[in-house]
C-alpha cells in the first residue's frame, strides 16, 4: 500500500507542510468513510452517497521529482515520444505493443484456481487444454511460522515460473489465546511476521515481474480457524502488524510496494459472537481490495451466496461509488452441499454476473469440500465443467495483470481516459493526490491555483514563485479554481509556443483556441495531462 499508517503525506505550503490525519478504521459505525482535513489547507468531503469530494493537495511545492521538465515544440503534430509507450483508451489500438488492444484499460476480469500442490501441473495443464485459457491467479496458503515462510518462498517461484500472480493467504495460525490477545506487542509473532515479510521481500527482489495478491488473516469473522472471533482490536492489530512488517521488508529490499496489493478476506458469513466483516476492517491505509469467501451452500443464488454479501461489504465499509470500480474479488468460491446437479450453471451464472458488474475485479475458484478440483479417477467435481466453460469466454487479460498492480489511486483505475498521465504525473513525484487513505487523486474537482502553480512548478523545475505571476499576476495565487484559458496560456509561455500550437499538437485535448479555451474552471485530470503532455513528463513504469 501506498501510505503507512493513520497519517498521511501532506505536500506542504507557505506556511508550513501540511497533514492529513484519518481514523483510517470505520468500525466503530460502518456508516462514513473518513474524513480528511487540513491537506494543504483544504478539507476531504466524501459522502457515502457519491457527493462531491472537494480537496486540495498540489497546492505546494514538494522535494524531489524526476521529471525531464523542459520546453516542447508545440508546433509539431506528431505526439511525444513517451506517449507511445502507454496504452491510450479506447481508441482500438495496441498502442504500447503487447499484443493486447486496450488490454490495459480496464482490466480483463480475471480468473484464478487452488490447487492443492503447485508442484503437480496436472490439474492446471488440464483446465488450459479445456478452456483454451491458463490462469491468471494462483493461490496458496502458508503459516506465519518458520516452516510456512521457507515453503511461501517456494511456492511464489512455482506460481511465478507459470507466468501467473500469487495470492498468497497468509495464516497466522498456532498461537495462544495469550499471545493473540497481546498480538501488538508479542515478541515471538513479531519474530515471524518479520521472517515472513522477509520471504516475501526476497523472493519480489529476485523475481522482476513477479506479483502478489495477500490476504492476511482470513476468514476471521469464523470460528473455524486459530485466529478467527478474536476480539477486533486484537486482529486489527495483529493485521496492522503484519501489514507494517511486509511494508517494512519491501522498502528495505527497494521493492515497488504496489507489487504487493493486500486483499481484505472475511467469510461471506459470520460466526455467532464474532466481530462482522465490517468491524474487522483494518482501514483504508491498509487495504487496496476488498475480498471474500463466498460459497453456494444448498440452493442459495448467485446474487444472495456471492454478489450481495460483497457489495453489502464495500457499502457499509464506506466506499464511496466512484472508488468501487475494480474494487472486489471473490477469493474462494464453488458450489458446497447442495444436492442438486445445477452447479455448472450457477458456476457459469455467476461468471456472468460478475464480469458484468464494474465492481468486480477477479474470481478465484476453489472446491471447499475436499480441496479439489476433478479426481482423474472419478471426473469433475459439481461446478467444474461450468467454471471451465465461463473461463474460456474471458477476455484476455494481461500477463502479471497490469490493470490490478499498477494504479496508484482509487478513483483512476486504468480504464480512466487520463489514465496513463496521471500515472506519470504521480511516478514522477509532481502530485501525491487528495488524500492517501484510501489513495486519490480526485479527477473531476477544479484545479485551484495554488495547485496549479505546484504542478507546473515541479514538471518545468521552477520556483512556484516564478509561475504564481504567470497564473495569477502575482506571486501568490488565491485558492480559487483556475479557468482552462489561463492555464492553456501559461503552458504556451512556459513552453515557448502558442496555445493554438499546443492545441493542434493534441496536447491541450478539449480546447477550443478560438475561444482561448473557454472560461471553465479546467479539472483536475485534464490539468494533469495537459501539463504531463507539454512538459514532457516521462512515462510511468508498472511495478
Amino acid at each position: 500500500m501506498l501510505a503507512i499508517g493513520h497519517v498521511a503525506m501532506g505536500c506542504g505550503d507557505d506556511d508550513g507542510p501540511g497533514t492529513v490525519s484519518f481514523d483510517a478504521s470505520p468500525r466503530d459505525s460502518g456508516a462514513e468513510p473518513p474524513d480528511a482535513s487540513g491537506q494543504d489547507g483544504a478539507a476531504l468531503d466524501s459522502a457515502v452517497d457519491g457527493g462531491a469530494t472537494d480537496a486540495a493537495t498540489d497546492g505546494a511545492s514538494a522535494e524531489g521529482g524526476s521529471g525531464d521538465g523542459g520546453a516542447t515544440d508545440g508546433a509539431s503534430s506528431a505526439p511525444p515520444a513517451w506517449v507511445t509507450s502507454l496504452e491510450r483508451c479506447g481508441n482500438d489500438t495496441d498502442d504500447d505493443g503487447d499484443g493486447i488492444v486496450d488490454g490495459d484499460c480496464r482490466p480483463s476480469f480475471w480468473s484464478g484456481v487452488f490447487v492443492p500442490d503447485l508442484a503437480d501441473t496436472v490439474v492446471l495443464d488440464h483446465v488450459a487444454s479445456l478452456s483454451g485459457r491458463t490462469q491468471s491467479v494462483l493461490q496458496t496458503y502458508r503459516s506465519t511460522s518458520a516452516v510456512g515462510a521457507e515453503r511461501l518462498a517456494t511456492d511464489l517461484q512455482r506460481i511465478w515460473d507459470l507466468d501467473a500472480v500469487a495470492h498468497v493467504n497468509l495464516e497466522p495460525s498456532g498461537y495462544s489465546p495469550a499471545q493473540y490477545a497481546a498480538s501488538a506487542t508479542d515478541p515471538a509473532i513479531g519474530e515471524d511476521l518479520d521472517a515472513v515479510a522477509s520471504e516475501l521481500a526476497s523472493a519480489l527482489a529476485a523475481r522482476a515481474r513477479g506479483r502478489v495478491l495477500l490476504t492476511f488473516g482470513a476468514e476471521m469473522n469464523g470460528d473455524w480457524t486459530d485466529w478467527g472471533c478474536l476480539a477486533v482490536d486484537d486482529f486489527v492489530a495483529l493485521y496492522v502488524r503484519a501489514h507494517d512488517a511486509v511494508v517494512s521488508a519491501l522498502d528495505a529490499s527497494g521493492v515497488d510496494r504496489r507489487r504487493v496489493r493486500w486483499v481484505y478476506g472475511p467469510n461471506s458469513t459470520s460466526s455467532a459472537g464474532c466481530g462482522s466483516a465490517v468491524e474487522y476492517f483494518p482501514g483504508y491505509d491498509r487495504v487496496d481490495y476488498l475480498g471474500m469467501s463466498a460459497y453456494r451452500s444448498e440452493g442459495a443464488s448467485v446474487m444472495d451466496a456471492v454478489i450481495r454479501p460483497m457489495k453489502r461489504l464495500s457499502q457499509d465499509i464506506g466506499l464511496m461509488p466512484s472508488w468501487r470500480v475494480d474494487r472486489l474479488i471473490v477469493l474462494q468460491t464453488g458450489t458446497r452441499q447442495v444436492t442438486s446437479d445445477d452447479g455448472d450453471a450457477w458456476t457459469r451464472e455467476l461468471f456472468d454476473v460478475a464480469t458484468g458488474d464494474p465492481e468486480f475485479l477477479g474470481l478465484i475458484y476453489f472446491n471447499a469440500d475436499d480441496w479439489t478440483l476433478f479426481s482423474l479417477a472419478t471426473g469433475p467435481r459439481d461446478g467444474f465443467d461450468g467454471w471451465v466453460e465461463a473461463i474460456g469466454g474471458l477476455p484476455q487479460a494481461t500477463v502479471g495483470l497490469d490493470g490490478t498492480f499498477t494504479p496508484y489511486f482509487w478513483d483512476v483505475v486504468s480504464s480512466h481516459p487520463r489514465f496513463p498521465e496521471i500515472q506519470s504525473l504521480r511516478a514522477a513525484g509532481h502530485t501525491f493526490g487528495c488524500s492517501t487513505a484510501p489513495p486519490l487523486f480526485c479527477p473531476d474537482d477544479a484545479v485551484t491555483s495554488p495547485q496549479a502553480a505546484a504542478l507546473l512548478a515541479r514538471a518545468f523545475r521552477l520556483a512556484e514563485t516564478d509561475v504564481g505571476p504567470l497564473l495569477c499576476g502575482a506571486a501568490s495565487c488565491p485558492d480559487a479554481p483556475i479557468t482552462a484559458s489561463a492555464l492553456a496560456s501559461v503552458l504556451a509561455t512556459l513552453s515557448g509556443t502558442t496555445v493554438e500550437a499546443l492545441s493542434r499538437a493534441g496536447h491541450l485535448d478539449g480546447c477550443d483556441p478560438s475561444t482561448a479555451c473557454g472560461d471553465e474552471p479546467v479539472v483536475r485530470a485534464d490539468a494533469a495531462s495537459w501539463i504531463v503532455h507539454v512538459a514532457s513528463v516521462p512515462s510511468a513504469s508498472p511495478p
